[in-house]
């Protein structure tokens, strides 16, 4: 039996940053997921990139997404304040994904992993 390769998931993985990110992982032959809030945003990707959205107010939504992963690649932030979109949000949106990740990494470390 094969070995799967490693899967990593990458905030924003359309985006500047993230994209060359899963570029990069994408051509050491690993799978690459992506929280987005563009899921369904034209990217250079095709099915290699599976897309989730940000599901702040759910974590369970957010930990599902990031279940299986060996690695977080967090590029999410924004650039500046507009509307609802504040630095002061968007540090809560990140400590959120930060949880949902650590909910992750608990319950592997629980099962033995």
């Amino acid at each position: 039996m094969s070995e799967q390769p490693p899967l990593s998931v990458v905030t924003g993985a359309y985006g500047f940053t993230g994209k060359y990110i899963t570029r990069r992982l994408l051509g050491r032959g690993e799978k690459v997921r992506t929280l987005t809030g563009h899921p369904d945003r034209d990217h250079p990707f095709g099915d290699a990139v599976a897309a989730f959205p940000y599901s702040f107010d759910d974590p369970g939504a957010l930990a599902a997404a990031l279940e299986g992963a060996g690695t977080f690649y967090n590029t999410y932030w924004i650039r500046f304040e507009h509307g609802e979109a504040t630095f002061g949000r968007a540090l809560e949106q990140t400590g959120r994904l930060i949880e949902a990740a650590r909910r992750i990494w608990n319950g592997w470390l629980g099962r033995g992993r």
